[in-house]
This record gives structure tokens, C-alpha cells and sequence, in this order.
């Protein structure tokens, strides 16, 4: 967009130096500034009352010969041209009534035109070069029918010889050799046809920098309308990735519980490991015990069956001994229940371990 803004601004200084330009030449031609102030003031005045313009406003030279064709036409080139021979008396008449100064009028139009041109080698008479507008006088073009473009003035000395009496010679330069042989040359300002011309290429200039300025005022828009889209897809990913962030914390945050979670759930296994060790030693003794206990018991039955054979007589030893069984039994009982409630512990701790 910066490259794009920056062609932009050029061009829009430049269309403002030509504007500027064009304006200042279009003032100058409009209001004849190039003439004197009384004849100015007189063709303001009335024109479009019989007046019509100077030569020049009817005349164009091809690009590249208004030089030439100026010199040639001199002071022809402000010329007044009127409606016809009425309106140029009167305007002479004007001019000494309000002394004006002097002035040259030329009726427009074809039928003050005559003579011819004689063609001579390598030479274009001015005529061909210059284009005549309507209502321009065609005596004007008549009068440069007789005036030769020459490459250098010792071209024309040369033709000289060849061409009729009353031929002239111009260069592209504006340099000029007039029919008696004398010659006129050196530099000179831009005249009023380089200025029309001028006029011409800075409307030009002016129409294309502002086609230009168009497409690329167009093109910026679109290249702000793209930006303003993507600041907009920017904030929407802005608030995507606060959402993410906030996500993210919110992840950690579970992660970090999970991993408090799982180390209090480690100790918890710990815990029951050991106490499941401890259980397990303890079921050992106790099943040791009752091991021990069942073959004091298959013995005291021995015993029993042995002393009820030998000593049946004696009821109040066996009565004492199947107390101490009971007791025994009992005891049995007790240790039954241990190991069921141990069991059932056992299954619990189990059971939580799946869970």
C-alpha cells in the first residue's frame, strides 16, 4: 500500500504542477495576454460581435513545426479575423475612434483564398503541415503554400535559385529567408502555436495523470478494504488465541490437580500396601495358630479317645476336658470371625485399589 500511496502522492503533485501550468497557459490564451493591451481589450470586447479571434486561435501546426510555421506567418499570426470585409471597416474605424493602436483584420472563411503552391525537390510547403479549424481564413494557408521547410538555411540558398520569386524558406528552428533573400534567425521565447500545443500536451498529461490517480486511488481502496479485512480476521484471531490462552491455563490448571490427585492417590496405595503387608503377616501367625490349634485339638481327641477307653470311669477329667474344648472352641470361633472381618477388609482395601 505504501508503494501504491507514494505513486499516488506523485502523481497528484505532478497533476497539480500541470493543472497549475495548463491554468496559467489557458488564462494567457483566453484572454490574449500575448497582445498588445488596446488590441486585447478590443477582441475581448467583441468577440462573437463580428470578431471571431486572432489566426492563431484557427491555425495548428503538426507536432514538431510550430516554430517553423510562426516564423513564417510573423506578425500574420495575430491577425484579427472577422465575419468578412464590413466587420474588418468597422473594427478599423474602432480602433482610431478609441485609439486602440492599429490592428490587421482577415476576413474567414474559403473564399478569400488564392494562389497556388510550386512543389520543389525535398521540401514541403507549410501548408501541408498545419491544420485549419472552421471559419479560419484560408488565405492563410495560401500565404505558407509559398513558404518551403528546409532542413538549414544553406539548403535554402540553395533551392533559392529553382523557386519561384515570391518563395520563402523556414527551418524547423524558425530561422527564415524571406523572398528578397534577406534572412532572420537566431533565438526566440516559445511563440503562441508552442504554447497551444504545450496546452494540448498538458491536457493530455493532465486527463492521464488523472487516470492514473483514479486507478490508483481505486486500487489503495481496495488495498485499505483488503487491510480492513484482515484486521478484522486479526482481531478474530486475537480473541481465538485469548480463548486458546485462557484454555490453556485452564488445562494446566486440571493437570496440576490431576497430578495432586495422583500423588495423594500414590500414598493411598502406599498406605494400603503396607497395611495389606501387615494384614497378610498377621493372617499368616493367625492361620499358624489355628494349624497349631486344630492338631492340639486332633491330639487332645486322641487323647480323649484313648483316656475314655482306658479311664471311662473318670467323668469329671473328660467333662473338664470338653470345657477346655469348648473353650478352645470358642476361642476357634473368635479367631473365625478375625479372619472373616480381616477378609472383608481385605476385600474393601481390594475394591479400592480398583476404584
Amino acid at each position: 500500500r505504501a508503494e501504491h500511496s507514494a505513486e499516488n502522492e506523485s502523481a497528484r503533485e505532478e497533476l497539480k504542477e500541470n493543472a497549475s501550468r495548463l491554468n496559467a497557459l489557458n488564462q494567457i490564451e483566453i484572454n490574449y495576454e500575448w497582445l498588445p493591451e488596446g488590441i486585447r481589450d478590443f477582441i475581448l470586447e467583441n468577440k462573437g460581435n463580428g470578431v471571431l479571434g486572432t489566426v492563431s486561435d484557427f491555425i495548428s501546426a503538426f507536432e514538431g513545426y510550430e516554430r517553423a510555421v510562426e516564423s513564417a506567418l510573423g506578425e500574420k499570426i495575430k491577425w484579427i479575423v472577422v465575419g468578412g470585409h464590413d466587420e474588418a471597416i468597422r473594427a478599423v474605424g474602432a480602433l482610431r475612434e478609441r485609439s486602440l493602436g492599429r490592428g490587421t483584420f482577415i476576413p474567414g472563411g474559403p473564399e478569400n483564398g488564392a494562389g497556388h503552391s510550386s512543389p520543389l525537390p525535398d521540401c514541403k510547403a507549410l501548408s501541408e503541415l498545419v491544420e485549419l479549424g472552421p471559419d479560419g481564413p484560408e488565405s492563410v494557408r495560401e500565404m505558407l503554400k509559398t513558404i518551403y521547410l528546409v532542413p538549414t538555411l544553406g539548403r535554402a540558398v540553395e533551392l533559392r535559385a529553382a523557386a519561384p520569386e515570391n518563395a520563402s524558406f523556414v527551418t524547423v528552428e524558425g530561422d527564415y529567408m524571406h523572398p528578397d533573400g534577406a534572412v532572420s534567425g537566431g533565438t526566440a521565447q516559445p511563440g503562441v502555436l508552442e504554447r497551444k500545443r504545450e496546452i494540448e500536451n498538458l491536457k493530455s498529461s493532465v486527463a492521464a495523470l488523472q487516470k492514473f490517480i483514479d486507478v490508483k486511488t481505486a486500487e489503495i481502496a481496495g488495498l485499505d478494504a483488503r487491510i480492513e479485512g484482515l484486521d478484522a480476521d486479526v482481531k478474530s484471531r486475537q480473541g481465538e488465541l485469548a480463548g486458546l490462552v485462557i484454555k490453556e491455563a485452564e488445562a494446566r490448571k486440571d493437570i496440576h490437580n490431576f497430578k495432586n490427585n495422583l500423588e495423594k492417590l500414590e500414598k493411598r496405595i502406599e498406605i494400603i500396601n503396607r497395611v495389606l503387608a501387615e494384614t497378610s503377616m498377621e493372617t499368616d501367625k493367625k492361620l499358624a495358630l489355628m494349624e497349631e490349634t486344630r492338631q492340639k485339638i486332633e491330639k487332645l481327641d486322641a487323647e480323649k479317645a484313648v483316656l475314655e477307653q482306658r479311664f471311662g470311669d473318670v467323668e469329671a477329667r473328660i467333662k473338664s476336658a470338653e470345657d477346655e474344648e469348648r473353650q478352645e472352641e470358642r476361642e476357634i470361633a473368635d479367631k473365625k470371625v478375625i479372619r472373616a472381618s480381616l477378609m472383608q477388609k481385605e476385600t474393601g482395601v481390594t475394591e479400592d485399589i480398583a476404584e
